[in-house]
């Protein structure tokens, strides 16, 4: 600025400087919730920098991250971690804290608040369908009786033409194996319902498959097996 005093004032200008303190640093908080078994890889990063994370851990898994500069872009996220197929599992993320509000699956972002402690939780539920394992006859009048298995176990003894096994409740991605006692009196066939491809390795009295998430009925057909009398004279 400029002046020019009409008397002789004598004029003094003081300039004064303070440091501006940079806004207080939040901290967050990652954590894992399982419903069911398996191991997760959870991750916060910034700008490509890995700012903390935890390997294969299951239910209960944390890890904090002490100071974050307020601004700072911050993404969460999950991946499966040895032998876990993420695929298997319904994923939920929430995140809270400081006026964060983010909903998600198995990332998010969100942007650090000022002195705020932000929560950020991963909720994994292994996902289930079912199994039914059916019996055909041919014919239909045939009296013939097989029990359908199911990983070994009976679901369904005696069964006849009609028959069928109750609904069992299988994790999605397990392996599974359907099966009934051979009987050398019928042929016998084998199939599933459900997923393409299902089942593998069927030989007709046994089949396996990996559970997909969809409901799967499987039928075991036999089919009496007949020949021809010739009476001489």
């Amino acid at each position: 600025f400029s002046m020019s005093p009409q008397n002789a004032y004598d004029v003094r200008c003081t300039f004064v400087n303070q440091d501006t303190a940079p806004p207080p640093a939040g901290s967050l908080t990652v954590t894992k919730t399982l419903n069911g078994a398996g191991q997760f890889n959870l991750t916060a990063t910034a700008g490509g920098t890995t700012l903390g994370s935890a390997s294969n851990v299951g239910n209960g898994g944390t890890f904090t991250v002490a100071s974050i500069t307020a601004g700072t872009s911050v993404t969460v996220a999950e991946t499966a971690g040895t032998g876990t197929n993420l695929a298997n599992y319904s994923s939920v993320l929430t995140c809270s804290g400081g006026g964060v509000s983010v909903q998600g699956t198995t990332s998010g972002t969100f942007t650090m608040p000022t002195g705020a402690a932000v929560t950020c939780g991963f909720t994994n539920t292994r996902l289930t369908n079912t199994v039914v394992v059916k019996k055909a006859l041919s014919p239909t009048t045939d009296g013939g009786h097989f029990d359908l298995l199911l990983n070994g176990a009976v679901v369904k003894a005696a069964a006849g033409h009609g028959d069928a096994s109750s609904a069992v409740t299988v994790a999605v991605g397990d392996s599974i194996t359907v099966s009934e006692n051979p009987n050398a009196d019928y042929t016998s066939s084998l199939t599933c319902t459900g997923a393409a491809g299902l089942p593998t390795n069927a030989t007709g009295t046994t089949g396996n498959f990996t559970m997909p998430n969809a409901p799967v009925e499987c039928t075991f057909t036999n089919t009496r097996k007949t020949n021809t009398l010739t009476v001489n004279k």
